[in-house]
């Protein structure tokens, strides 16, 4: 039962439907007034505070919201009509909803997440049009690693607005929804972001109690169990607790040996509002990942394929001596003062701890006369520690006849990584055809000389949303980072530090500038220009200047620059439940040092290409989200000549749809393709380079409500069995990844 008690707050979706539609003041207060009382869950009292609340308020508190009539734990940000599709961003730099935004951004809610039967925010990002996979289960020296619109991005994933290391694999039980947002991102996000940024968007508090307990049982020895509590205490506090345990093996993987995936985790999150102008909340995130990987298969150079023997993949790892474990643990505190209707300011606090080991096999270096390979020994022990604050002041105001949306803020952060490393993870050869996953004889011990580098980056930024009229708005941003990296090594192994170093300090200035135009009140055409800038040594998660870390070698290199032009278009349809999105854009990348292949200086890079997407409900019945991205990504300038991007599908779609067949039925399908990439090198020919072929993935879901509290749901992946592969490993005698094959998952949901 929800108290209600509670102070009333408005969820911004509400409001930012008043304004788009152009009710007036009294109706929107009328609308809201009525949706609050219609659900039985204010009291006349605390209506009429809602009232006033919705004739002043103008900057918006996403705080214990209230949800109507809203399924317990539903997803405060999806439009309750349509819970595929997302009004807003949860983001505080974006203070525009998404329809008015000059910027392309896909937003993916959990209520699709969960639909699609995806426990990985790998496994979401791998249907997302226009970004591929850059790692299989072992990862490539770090954890997960997405690449957009054809560049690295592993670094460039944020959690609720601040930066979260490169080296982890990351859950969703405890995310709301993933927003993927597409071009240079610096403005928003920081350094880096030169095809985009992820930012994942964590469960916080609800104002309405409820339990919500999820169980699943599948192939693969799949086991999983979700629990997900939110509790009211009293007037001004609520709590939300979720937690995770999860165990299976990776589907289709060589039957000689259990590919595993182990992970359990658990969220804390409160929120705390003694008085009506201040909040405060925190939360606690923790994970922890025990697996054995699969590198994959080696790269037949005879005939350009992966090689399968008798058409299955092999296990080429060493059970004796693989292993891969990760743990992350995070804690934020967010204390948000609203000083009168049109000033708030926030500030967000974090600390945040995250672990990589592992020793794998990888592959490399086949002798198909001899019929050998290598089990090439990958190995990474590393401890990472962040700091992070992030203030921001929202203002309205006006000048005239102009309304302003000022968002102006400070951000600051510290990196420590240290990466120690192991000692004895030696190479060994093995029979390519039966391999022997039990050669390796040595012992792994720990390894005390590490390589250590800080990063501490300080960083201004302001942005103005500017209303002319109710037709157009322009919207200016601008970010100002000052960026410094030590790197120190210790090579001889006797002393911790150093026998080498480098140092890098640099600063930048960003911009974002976009210009919407809005023929109808439910259309939207628009324009951007946007800059971003990637220091080199940038990547914590790498010892190597080859893959994106820190050396004297590179301390004359400067900063990569971006710069990318885009024209868009969105329409909101059948009465503001679907929304349609496409962009054509361009993005430029000079200078920096690309983090490929050792010796691989400065370039030119360009990628043209057009996006289209899909997110909310055709009909009542209907659902879908999707989309289709068409890429031009060529390497112009490189010291090997020009080519094609690696690890990049130029041509990539997908589309989720739910239909409910009845009230307590409905089935779903989602369906993936991914056109050709090139691999292996850092600039492919698209005659002789390395390919991985095309490929269709289809799933299939299925949900029945049995009651009120309880759901059957139904998940069939990779349904045909589809064998594919997510990247090639980029390397002078490269490997590729194997994706996962068929599986099959019923899960049970209930409601407390």
């Amino acid at each position: 039962m929800t108290d209600s008690s509670l102070p009333a707050r408005v969820p911004g979706s509400l409001r930012s439907y008043g304004r788009r539609t152009g009710l007036t003041a009294s109706n929107r207060t009328a609308l809201l007034t009525a949706a609050c009382v219609a659900a039985g869950i204010v009291s006349p009292a605390l209506a009429e505070e809602v009232k006033k609340d919705a004739e002043e308020t103008v900057v918006e508190t996403p705080a214990l919201i209230i949800e109507g009539t809203l399924p317990a734990g539903a997803n405060p940000y999806a439009n309750p009509a349509a819970p595929y599709k997302v009004d807003r961003s949860a983001s505080s730099k974006v203070s525009q909803d998404i329809l008015d935004f000059s910027k392309d951004v896909t937003i993916i809610p959990k209520e699709a997440i969960k639909d699609a039967g995806a426990t990985s925010v790998k496994d979401v990002i791998r249907t997302q049009p226009g970004i591929t996979i850059g790692t299989g289960e072992g990862g490539n020296a770090l954890g997960d690693r997405f690449i957009i619109r054809g560049f690295e991005a592993r670094g460039d994933v944020l959690v609720d607005g601040l930066r979260e290391p490169g080296i982890v694999s990351r859950e969703t039980f405890a995310l709301e929804q993933i927003e993927i947002s597409k071009g240079p991102d610096s403005t928003f996000a920081g350094r880096g972001t030169t095809g985009g940024a992820i930012n994942m968007i964590t469960k916080m508090p609800q104002a309405k109690d409820f339990t919500k307990i999820s169980t699943g049982i599948g192939t693969d020895s799949y086991k999983r169990v979700t629990v997900d509590t939110n509790q009211i205490v009293g007037k001004d506090f609520a709590f939300r607790v979720n937690g995770m345990w999860h165990d299976s093996n990776v589907p289709g993987r060589s039957d000689d040996v259990d590919v595993f995936d182990d992970r359990w985790g658990g969220a804390a999150s409160f929120e705390w509002q003694p008085s009506e102008k201040f909040t405060l909340l925190g939360d606690y995130y923790h994970l922890s990942t025990d697996s054995m990987p699969d590198y994959g298969v080696p790269w037949n150079a005879n005939t350009r394929t992966p090689y399968l023997v008798n058409g299955e993949d092999k296990f080429y790892g060493q059970l004796t001596r693989d292993f891969w474990q990760t743990t992350q643990d995070i804690a934020t505190v967010n204390a948000q003062y609203q000083f009168n209707p049109n000033l708030m300011w926030r500030t967000q606090m974090r600390y945040g701890h995250a672990t990589n080991d592992y020793v794998v096999g990888a592959p490399e270096g086949p002798n198909l006369t001899l019929g050998t390979v290598r089990s090439s020994a990958k190995q990474r022990r590393q401890n990472w520690d962040f700091y992070g604050v992030l203030s921001t002041l929202a203002y309205d105001f006006d000048t005239g006849p102009f309304s302003h949306n000022l968002i102006t803020g400070v951000e600051a952060t510290f990196e420590d990584s240290h990466n120690p490393g192991w000692s004895g993870a030696s190479n060994v050869t093995i029979d390519i055809n039966n391999p022997d996953n039990y050669a390796w004889t040595g012992i792994i011990t720990k390894n005390n000389a590490p390589t250590s580098s800080l990063i501490r980056t300080q960083a201004f930024f302001m942005s103005d949303t500017m209303t002319i009229t109710e037709q157009w708005q322009l919207f200016g941003g601008v970010r100002i980072d000052h960026y410094s990296m030590l790197q120190e090594q210790s090579i001889g192994g006797g002393s911790p530090y150093p026998e080498t170093s480098g140092d890098t300090n640099t600063s930048f200035v960003n911009w974002h500038a976009g210009i919407t135009f809005k023929p109808v009140e439910n259309g939207s055409i628009y324009t951007s220009f946007a800059s971003a800038s990637n220091p080199p040594g940038a990547l914590s998660d790498s010892t190597s200047a080859a893959y994106g870390g820190n050396t004297t070698a590179i301390q004359s290199i400067d900063a990569e620059r971006i710069l990318s032009y885009e024209v868009g278009t969105k329409w909101e349809l059948f009465d503001e439940r679907l929304l349609l999105t496409g962009s054509i854009f361009q993005i430029d990348r000079t200078g920096g040092l690309d983090v490929i292949v050792a010796g691989e200086g400065t370039g030119k890079k360009r990628v043209r290409g057009v996006d289209l997407g899909v997110a909310g409900n055709v009909t009542d019945k209907l659902s879908l989200i999707g989309g289709l991205s068409l890429l031009d990504a060529e390497v112009i300038e490189s010291p090997s000549g020009p080519g094609v991007m690696v690890n990049t599908a130029e041509t990539s779609a997908y589309i989720q749809g739910k239909y409910a067949v009845t009230h307590a039925w409905s089935v779903g399908s989602t369906v993936t393709y991914s056109g050709k990439i090139y691999g292996g090198t850092y600039s492919a020919n698209r005659d002789t380079g390395l390919t991985i072929d095309d490929w269709t993935r289809v799933d299939l879901m299925s949900d029945y409500k049995i009651n009120k509290a309880a759901t059957l749901r139904l998940n069939v992946l990779n349904v045909f069995d589809e064998l594919y592969y997510d990247a090639l490993y980029r390397s002078g005698t490269p490997f590729v990844f194997v994706a996962p094959g068929r599986s099959a998952v019923v899960t049970l949901d209930y409601t407390f």
